[in-house]
């Protein structure tokens, strides 16, 4: 399935198709070091937090909806909305509200294609803060 696939790696997107796929609001180093006051060690330090629970987080989010138990998709989707939101990850937000409030309403028909989108968004920031951990330009 392309959604384990995308939990399981995601960091597979080279980094060429992910320039290509960014939008012209797209994350930077530079927009980054903007919100977290110009603090790169604070920014690396919260990238490597984020790098290291989106995964579980994304895999409890699927797990929850292939389960139809509305209250872990809730939750999951709650944690990573502010998480990604810490970043501006705007897209990527938004993503993990629309599914949080599925989950809040018991109605998750529609989630799993939404999950997926997640995924995908959050693959791709996590292509530019694993660069940001590791002190590389990005």
């Amino acid at each position: 399935m392309a959604l384990e696939h995308q939990i399981s790696h995601p960091g597979d997107i080279p980094t060429n198709e992910f320039s290509a796929a960014l939008p012209e609001d797209a994350l930077s180093r530079e927009s980054l070091l903007e919100l977290f006051d110009q603090d790169a060690q604070l920014l690396a330090e919260l990238a490597g937090l984020f790098l290291a629970d989106s995964r579980g987080l994304l895999s409890g989010l699927a797990a929850g909806v292939a389960a139809g138990d509305a209250l872990k998709v809730e939750h999951a989707a709650h944690a990573l909305k502010g998480s990604v939101g810490n970043f501006g990850a705007k897209r990527a937000a938004e993503l993990a509200r629309r599914i949080e409030t599925m989950g809040r309403n018991h109605d998750l028909g529609g989630a799993a294609p939404l999950v997926q989108e997640l995924s995908e968004e959050i693959s791709r920031v996590n292509i530019l803060l694993t660069a940001v951990a590791r002190g590389e330009p990005a």
